[in-house]
């Protein structure tokens, strides 16, 4: 998931500075229109096929929670006590 979120958050940051006005992106991208603004958990979660607010709660889990938690998250147990995430 790592990469693929790399992959959305540089378009967004290219999106991004176009919108905001960096003389240098704008010089570079000048024939391109502004694009609607990416939310990164909301793109991977279309991916993902869940919610923004699931690929949320997945990278906290991921990020402070104990090893066994983790994997009870990556193989789908504990799905029914917390109904998912």
């Amino acid at each position: 998931m790592d990469i693929l979120k790399d992959v959305i958050q540089e378009k967004a940051r290219k999106n991004q500075s176009i919108g905001w006005g960096d003389k240098k992106a704008v010089k570079q991208e000048l024939a391109k229109p502004v694009e609607t603004p990416i939310i990164t958990n909301e793109e991977l979660g279309k991916i993902a096929g869940v919610s923004k607010e699931t690929i949320r709660k997945y990278e906290v889990i991921q990020k402070e929670g104990t090893d066994e938690i983790k994997k009870e998250v990556d193989s789908g147990e504990g799905e029914e006590e917390s109904g998912g995430f």
